[in-house]
């Protein structure tokens, strides 16, 4: 399995635009493309949440808690002591998710009956949430779709560029790119990004929502 982190990647799309040696595109901006391509890749191909990993420590007389970062969608919580005790699933009843989880202001309300009698108990998360360039990396078989859309993006970006085209063609002056010409490779690149989206299977997810006590 490949890293796919923001390196990783950059390295990739870098090989895939034959700008190995960031001629046209600096790597900041090669990053940028790579983060906007992760980021695009919500909500149809969602990150299941690790409910190990994605967890909200319960405190006593206290309602609302920020979700952890990233998490978009919660379908399910379980109650846990932290360690290897679980207490099953809560109740739909028993918990919301109000704010805005786009916005990183999402929180968990967890109704009183709940935290006042397990304060310092755990809440494992189930749902779904996006990906990254850091921790969330993307898998394998998402990896092409991701350096497929930054790719076509980097094309469009030189093609409202006058500055950087020319640039661009500079660097390469034996094609003798021209706008049509780079018109065909955007519209390549989208037809790539079709082809590999109608082969990676789709995240189906199933939120339920769920009501404060």
């Amino acid at each position: 399995m490949a890293n796919n982190d923001l390196a990783d990647l950059n390295t990739k799309l870098s090989t895939a635009l034959r700008d190995t040696t960031h001629a046209v595109w600096l790597t900041g901006e090669i990053d940028q493309l790579n983060k906007y391509a992760v980021a695009s890749l919500y909500p149809q191909f969602a990150r299941p949440l690790d409910p190990s990993a994605t967890t909200v420590v319960l405190v006593a007389n206290t309602y609302f808690y920020s979700l952890p970062a990233g998490v978009r969608e919660v379908s399910s919580v379980d109650l846990s002591t932290g360690t290897t005790s679980e207490q099953g699933t809560l109740d739909g009843q028993s918990w919301q998710i109000v704010g805005d989880t786009y916005a990183g202001t999402g929180k968990i309300r967890v109704a009183p009956g709940i935290v006042n009698s397990w304060p310092t108990y755990t809440l494992r998360l189930t749902g779904y949430g996006v990906w990254d360039t850091a921790t969330n990396l993307i898998t394998d078989d998402l990896a092409p779709l991701a350096l497929a859309t930054a790719r076509a993006e980097a094309y469009r970006r030189i093609g409202a560029d006058r500055a950087q085209f020319r640039q661009w063609a500079r660097n390469d002056p034996t094609k003798d790119m021209s706008q049509n010409e780079l018109i065909l490779l955007i519209n390549e690149a989208d037809a790539e990004i079709r082809r590999i989206r109608a082969t990676v299977g789709r995240t189906w997810r199933r939120p339920v929502p769920g009501r404060a006590g």
